[in-house]
């Protein structure tokens, strides 16, 4: 389940109770914010806590990303926060020039997480999907599943070249790695355009129904959210099938 982004520091109460809520209402496993959902200013693990503390019980949350300093460096982070409301970070891999130029700093650090039902996830961010080798070692070491917070930003009146370069991309991955894909895009601000690319895609899905790129994909529906259900089995099956014929060596 993917969610729109948090409109600025001075909501995020209201808007994550508001995320909390609907995760709730669907039942999901695990609910997921976009890239940058917590502004472009640097924010405070302390900050995140105290939001934390007002919460009700929760499934796994991939909080998108915020600005977070570390021993002296500023970071790109992806906010991952498990039901006991422990929080750990996970740093951009391959920042954009505009955020070198502000002196975010890309770090590796591939960790696992599990949700209370056994499924095993890892989080790269945004333009970190397009690094072979980073989404690889995840997936060697045996992910269930692939998230990705994202802020797509393109050209104004580039929305769909973007969105469907996401679509392309977020499908290789997901078809070459044999991994289901969460993308949890940034709708974009007044100047900024993005493809607003949210989506789930299975990598086991094969229908007469699909005749267009987009029938591939779970997209979101008119509240901005993207809500789906996937079978690990039918994967698992998927991916052993992949394997045997010699077209997976992962």
């Amino acid at each position: 389940m993917t969610f729109p982004f948090l409109k600025g520091n001075q909501q995020m109460e209201a808007w994550i109770k508001k995320v909390i809520s609907k995760v709730n209402e669907y039942g999901a496993d695990i609910s997921v914010l976009p890239e940058y959902a917590w502004g472009k200013k640097p924010i405070k693990i302390e900050e995140i806590k105290n939001i934390l503390d007002t919460l009700p019980k929760h499934p796994p949350l991939v909080f998108g990303t915020g600005i977070i300093k570390e021993n002296g460096k500023i970071h790109n982070m992806a906010i991952v926060v498990n039901t006991e409301n422990e929080i750990q970070l996970i740093p951009k891999f391959s920042p954009m020039a505009h955020e070198r130029e502000r002196g975010i700093k890309g770090k590796e650090n591939v960790k696992i997480f599990e949700t209370q039902k056994g499924i095993r996830y890892g989080v790269v961010i945004c333009a970190d999907l397009w690094q072979y080798m980073t989404i690889k070692r995840l997936t060697s070491v045996g992910i269930d599943i692939l998230i990705v917070p994202a802020m797509t930003v393109t050209l104004p009146n580039h929305e769909y070249y973007a969105k469907f370069q996401w679509y392309s991309l977020t499908l290789t991955r997901s078809r070459e790695f044999v991994i289901p894909i969460v993308v949890s895009d940034h709708p974009g601000l007044e100047n900024v355009t993005t493809g607003f690319a949210s989506s789930i895609v299975d990598p086991s899905v094969k229908n007469e129904k699909i005749k267009r790129l987009e029938d591939f994909f779970v997209l979101p529906n008119r509240d901005g959210i993207v809500q789906g259900e996937l079978d690990f089995d039918k994967i698992k099956n998927y991916r052993e099938y992949r394997k045997r014929e010699g077209m997976l060596n992962n």
